[in-house]
């Protein structure tokens, strides 16, 4: 028992200083609810727009307080969205080659991963194709190691940009400074990386959650002198 109620019962105010603790208690769980809502949308919905999923589908997360109005010792929030992508978008999907091609992926780091995605129906090979011509060849595949679209004669200005060197008609060499860069990887099928994780998102919510909590009823049983 503490000093303070030690204090309440020995001056006869026991049960004013419990209900004095019970509504610090209710009014900091409402404030805290009150809190978590604002801040627990703007985790969700900013996680679907580092995710490159829109705003619509950002705004399509909702919250609700239960009770919807007034104080209770054991407050709620729920969280939810109808859209299908974003409780499906945090499985990861494995995607297949078809009509016997091979899937090309950026080599994770390299320099395909930061070529612009076209419009249309092209894709990032399209853009090497166009950009690298008969640069472009392939490395087979190996036992270690899946096969890899590379590009040759290729090299590297002062602020990391790829720059295409001249070959020498006599000699057939490129030209001083070249390499070769590895581009993509072939591969059969792969696993498409996570795009959202929302259980992180609600374990963070829950998180903060706690910590909001025991501050805000902190501050509120000191302003009360409910503790010291």
């Amino acid at each position: 028992m503490s000093e303070l109620l030690y204090r309440a019962a020995l001056d006869g105010g026991l049960a004013e200083f419990q209900d004095g603790v019970m509504e610090a208690v209710s009014v900091a769980g409402r404030e805290t609810v009150e809190t978590l809502r604002d801040m627990g949308l703007s985790k969700l919905r900013g996680s679907i727009r580092d995710a490159g999923l829109g705003d619509r589908l950002a705004n399509a997360w909702r919250a609700e307080i239960y009770p919807k109005r007034g104080f209770a010792l054991n407050p709620a929030i729920l969280f939810w969205s109808k859209a299908d992508v974003i409780v499906n978008a945090h499985q990861g999907e494995t995607i297949h080659a078809k009509d016997g091609n091979l899937l090309a992926i950026p080599i994770p780091d390299g320099p395909a991963v930061d070529f612009p995605n076209p419009r249309g129906p092209d894709t990032k090979v399209d853009y090497a194709r166009k950009k690298f011509g008969d640069r472009l060849f392939v490395i087979p595949a190996n036992p270690v190691r899946p096969a890899i679209l590379a590009a040759e004669g290729v090299g590297f200005t002062k602020t990391g940009r790829l720059t295409l060197r001249k070959q020498s008609a006599k000699t057939g060499k490129w030209g001083k400074g070249s390499a070769t860069v590895f581009l993509f990887w072939l591969v059969e099928e792969a696993v498409l990386q996570q795009r959202l994780d929302v259980q992180a998102d609600f374990d963070w919510i829950d998180r903060t959650f706690q910590a909001e909590y025991s501050r805000i009823l902190a501050d509120n049983m000191l302003r009360a002198g409910l503790a010291d």
